[in-house]
């Protein structure tokens, strides 16, 4: 009867040997997510696993759509110059979010300003560019694509219309 007991024991700990799962290493946001672990809502992304490692997505430069602008408390507004940004309207979340308070315009209000993750590369058409594509005259066939997310001064478009804002 004793073996049968010593047989059963062993079967019971072979089976659960067998059937726990390997633990994944996780280093990463990315594996982290991967590994169907929850994402946190905040700014930038988290996630988190069960022992309590919390993971933060990188990002660099600009909040470049409406969820990540909500996030960080924004609002996903159209420019006058025809792009959409993520305007920001208070230092601390600008800055949590990598962006410049800076004053602008003629009040010199000041506004979160990101830099384009393309700023300064060569182009030929404004499809090529987050902000858009510059040029020094009208006539120009290329140009470099726009720096931030300022509205003000005056742009000439590779394919469009000068504006100026003040």
């Amino acid at each position: 009867m004793r073996f049968i007991h010593i047989i059963l024991a062993l079967g019971i700990v072979i089976l659960i040997g067998c059937t726990s799962q390997p633990q994944v290493q996780i280093n990463s946001f990315d594996e982290c997510i991967a590994a169907g672990y929850p994402m946190l809502k905040s700014y930038p992304p988290q996630c988190k696993t069960p022992d309590g490692k919390t993971f933060v997505q990188q990002k660099e430069g600009i909040i470049m759509n409406e969820v990540d602008c909500q996030l960080v408390g924004g609002a996903w507004t159209q420019t006058p110059l025809q792009r959409h940004i993520c305007k920001i309207d208070n230092e601390q979340q600008c800055k949590q979010a990598n962006g410049s308070w800076t004053p602008q315009g003629k009040l010199q209000q000041s506004t979160c300003i990101f830099t384009y993750p393309d700023a300064g590369k060569s182009c030929t058409s404004s499809d090529e560019c987050v902000g858009g594509c510059l040029v020094n005259q009208p006539t120009d066939e290329t140009g470099i694509c726009k720096e931030d997310t300022s509205i003000f001064g005056c742009y000439t478009f590779i394919d469009g219309p000068g504006i100026c804002v003040d």
